[in-house]
């Protein structure tokens, strides 16, 4: 019975460590990068959760470790492009970015990511059709949609521009962007 007792309390207690690494995703995947250290996945997963937590530094160091054990890894090749256009480094967004694409060419959020660097870059025409490109891919995409719209706009084609505000509503009525996409539409349609 004493054994058995100590096996239970053994047992209770590493299952207590072991919920420990789920409770949020920066947990989880540093438990799994801690288990297998050369997995590409588990590192670029690590990179993305601490992105998603501010934590710039850290996750492209991830980000970079997990490109260097598998440089055909798509999530960490666009997860480097997003950073770079979040830092304001365009040339850096679209060498990385080049890569990712290489990799999935039709990756609709690849194609977002392009379509925002194209317009950063003052070509909206570029910017609309790489959203086209995601659009036929993914085409209940909402973020796409929107900004689909907004080059629409941009380029003069309110009527289309109208239409994708409406789907973009349809999809995500309940979007941060939603409200002023209302009046927007509102201003389109007069």
């Amino acid at each position: 019975r004493a054994a058995l007792g100590a096996v239970l309390v053994w047992l209770g207690a590493r299952a207590a460590l072991r919920a420990a690494d789920w409770r949020d995703d920066v947990s989880y995947y540093r438990a799994a990068a801690a288990c297998n250290p050369v997995s590409a996945k588990a590192r670029s997963g690590l990179g993305a959760a601490l992105l998603r937590e501010g934590r710039n530094d850290e996750g492209e160091r991830e980000l970079l470790a997990a490109s260097a054990l598998d440089p055909g890894l798509y999530d960490a090749a666009f997860n480097l492009a997003r950073l770079s256009l979040g830092r304001g480094d365009r040339a850096q967004t679209r060498k990385k970015l080049a890569r990712a694409r290489v990799l999935r060419p039709d990756e609709p959020d690849a194609l977002v990511l392009q379509a925002l660097l194209d317009e950063s870059e003052g070509r909206p025409a570029a910017a609309e059709a790489a959203l086209a490109r995601a659009l036929r891919v993914r085409p209940h995409d909402a973020v796409a949609r929107y900004n689909h719209a907004r080059m629409l706009a941009l380029l003069g084609q309110k009527r289309q521009a109208a239409v994708e505000l409406k789907e973009f509503l349809r999809l995500a009525p309940e979007d941060a962007d939603a409200p002023a996409a209302r009046r927007w539409l509102e201003e389109l349609e007069r």
